[in-house]
Order: C-alpha cells, then structure tokens, then sequence
C-alpha cells in the first residue's frame, strides 16, 4: 500500500490530559497519545496537539479553536468533557453550545472530526461506589450532549465499550481515569475504524511496563500536584455529589414504599372480582 495514500493529511489533536498523551509512554508518563498515533500511522503530512492539561469544554472553544482553524486541519480528534465532570460549574447546555461550536466551525473547512467518549466511572473510576454513582450520572448527560452534537454535524465518535475498559486492566494508567499505552494505541485503533483509514505505518511501541517504585514515583509527584491544585472545587464537589446521591436514592425509596403500601390499599379495598384486573394494571 502506498505511503503517499493520506500524505495530504493534516490531523489536528485537541481537547484534554488525554489527547495531551498522559499514560502514554514517556517521562513522567506523558507520551505522543492516541492524536499522534493516528497521524504516524497515516503517514500524514502535518500534526498538531493543541490540547491542554485540566481542559474543560469551554477552553476548547475559547482557546484550542482559532489556532486550530488556522492550521487547516483535514482531521481533528477530540477528547473533552472529563474535567467538567469534577467541576462543581458542571452545566451540561454550556458544554454542549461550546462543543457544538467548534465541530461546526471545523465542518465549515471540511474537517473531518472525531469525538471520544469516556467510558462509565461507575465502572472504570477509583473511589467509593457512591461517588462512581454520582459521576456516572454526570457522564451519561456528557455522553448524551457528545452525541447530540456528533449527529447535528455528521461527526464521529469513538468509544472503548465500558465492559472492555472494566475487564481490561492494562488498558489503563495507574490513575484509572487516563489511558495506558495500550489504551492510547486502542484509541488510534478505533479512530482509524472510524475514519474508514488504512493503517500505513507500523504502529508505534505500546509495549509499556510500569514498575512499583515507577508508580510510587508518580504518586508522590504528579498525582499530589494535582489533587492539591484541584482539591479546592474538587472535594467539595465531590462530597455534594455524594450526598446529593444518596438523597436522591433515600427519595426514591420513599416513593417506592408509598407508591406500593397505596397499590396494596386499593388491592385489599377492591372487591374480590376486580383484584386481577388491579394486579394486571
């Protein structure tokens, strides 16, 4: 196959820590990423990562989007929405015009977009079940706003499937919230499918082993940087969510006691003859 096949490429990367490369292999566990495996294997003419670490869906817009259409991009894959999550500004209508923005405004040049969803934190994420529970509520509104904007503008998008990234433990970084190397390289995979591109280049090196001391390391320096700096809106963030959770469950039940002690009423209070029809209903 020729390797002059998408040599017109320019592929554009924006978004998060996750187009940024962070689980990839590299110092400090900040490599190439999924973005730069995608152009590499298409042997494109041009790449540019524009992503930013701690991005939110309105940095894309204000920030990523005019460096990005004046690089002319024929493809640009997009990791956004994961910091937004964290954040008690979380306001799903905001994120979705953003967002919606800047894939309209990459159509217009006939750009060729890529969307990635992440997958369920009830599922993926650390912490307490409570929490998970919590921002998986939040992540099914991202989830519904990503593919809203996807249909309106003829968009791609890509997502490993929550029970893959549950069973498979070496897809992801010690964090369990970036992608290992093996993930990044399973991104570039389905973007690829996606696009309905051939791989022209050897893909490359996913072949990562994280050692004890390696992730101890880490731990102590990049991973504390970032709960310090964030622990301001994060933690109390978290703890509304928490609690706004198990309210929202405690309602539930209540309701769920009601509903079924008031349909027990009116089964013992009908005659006999209309019992089977209340049961039916």
């Amino acid at each position: 196959m020729s390797h002059e096949k998408y040599s017109h490429e320019r592929v554009i990367a924006l978004g998060d820590s996750v187009t940024f490369g962070v689980g990839d292999i590299g110092k400090n566990f900040v490599g190439p990423g999924w973005g730069a495996r995608v152009a590499h294997e298409l042997n494109a003419k041009r790449f540019l990562n524009l992503s930013n670490l701690g991005a939110r869906v309105r940095h894309l817009s204000e920030e990523q989007l005019p460096a990005a259409l004046a690089f002319r991009p024929t493809i640009a894959i997009i990791s956004i929405g994961g910091n937004d999550l964290l954040r008690s500004t979380f306001d799903p209508v905001e994120m979705e015009c953003h967002l919606e923005r800047v894939v309209i405004a990459l159509r217009r040049i006939q750009c060729e977009v890529v969307l990635l969803q992440i997958p369920d934190p009830r599922k993926t994420a650390p912490g307490p079940r409570m929490l998970r529970e919590a921002l998986g509520a939040r992540r099914r509104e991202l989830a519904g706003l990503i593919l809203r904007v996807a249909v309106n503008t003829r968009a791609s998008v890509v997502q490993v499937s929550d029970s893959e990234a549950m069973a498979r433990r070496e897809i992801w970084h010690i964090d369990r919230m970036h992608p290992s190397a093996l993930g990044h390289q399973l991104l570039s995979d389905l973007t690829l499918r996606a696009l309905n591109k051939d791989r022209l280049r050897v893909s490359l090196s996913a072949d990562q082993v994280v050692t004890q001391k390696e992730s101890m390391k880490w731990f102590a320096s990049a991973a504390t940087m970032w709960f310090v700096k964030r622990s301001v809106d994060l933690i109390p963030t978290l703890i509304w969510l928490g609690i706004k959770y198990r309210i929202s469950k405690l309602v539930f039940r209540k309701k769920r006691v009601e509903i079924t002690t008031l349909e027990s009423q009116e089964l013992f209070a009908a005659p006999s003859y209309q019992r089977d029809e209340i049961r039916a209903a």
